[in-house]
């Protein structure tokens, strides 16, 4: 894992190394994957995921999992250098580089991809304890993630686990209007309206209620 670089070989500063270099890198492959197939998912910025923590939370979790894995390949090379070569080097390389790190990125992507579609089984509500429980045991699963995958798709899914009971915190923030997948900014039409019809509600004095005009209505 990360700290064998420091105690066994003197490389620990590898992963700093790599960590922000794989940014680049799962940015520009995903962009060329969308180009070249025509995918419209998995990105922050698009505009069905405006307002969506959980985007970026994937996003970075993704990228922390991609980050351990290349860390570990590095280190295993590393230490198979100075060794005689036999089936410890395959089972680090399959089961510790790629399937401790490769699965847990399936299974984000898999999961990110049904915030696309509500519809499906996985983009429920319901489906958050599910994901929690998946996202804590990649915490036993070989260093998967170095710990920093696990607890961005964690968080994730305690995102999920909110809006689902209804709390209303997100949308107080994004403008989003509950029940939809897409963002909807008020236009500034939209919002002299809504004072209106606040105001509207409230009595004031010396005016009866329900007859108050907006200065904007003059406009």
């Amino acid at each position: 894992m990360r700290n064998h670089g420091d105690t066994w070989n003197g490389f620990s500063w590898t992963y700093w190394l790599i960590l922000p270099l794989t940014v680049p890198l799962w940015w520009w492959a995903r962009a060329r994957a969308r180009r070249l197939f025509g995918w419209e998912w998995l990105s922050p910025f698009d505009p069905e995921m405006i307002g969506e923590p959980r985007a970026f939370l994937y996003d970075f979790a993704i990228i922390a999992f991609m980050a351990a894995g290349l860390e570990m390949l590095v280190h295993l090379c590393i230490a198979q250098a100075t060794a005689e070569w036999g089936y410890q080097f395959w089972v680090g390389l399959f089961a510790v580089c790629i399937f401790a790190n490769g699965f847990p990125i399936m299974i984000a992507m898999f999961t990110w991809q049904g915030m696309y579609h509500a519809d499906w089984v996985i983009g429920k509500g319901w489906w958050a304890p599910l994901e929690m429980a998946s996202a804590a045991s990649y915490l036993f699963l070989f260093g998967a993630g170095f710990f920093l995958g696990p607890a961005l798709l964690f968080l994730a899914a305690t995102i999920r686990l909110a809006d689902w009971m209804g709390l209303e915190w997100k949308w107080a923030f994004t403008g989003r209007v509950k029940g939809t997948r897409k963002q909807t900014t008020p236009s500034f039409a939209e919002f002299l309206d809504a004072e209106q019809q606040l105001l509207n509600k409230l009595p004031l004095v010396g005016m009866p209620s329900g007859t108050y005009v907006s200065k904007y209505d003059k406009l």
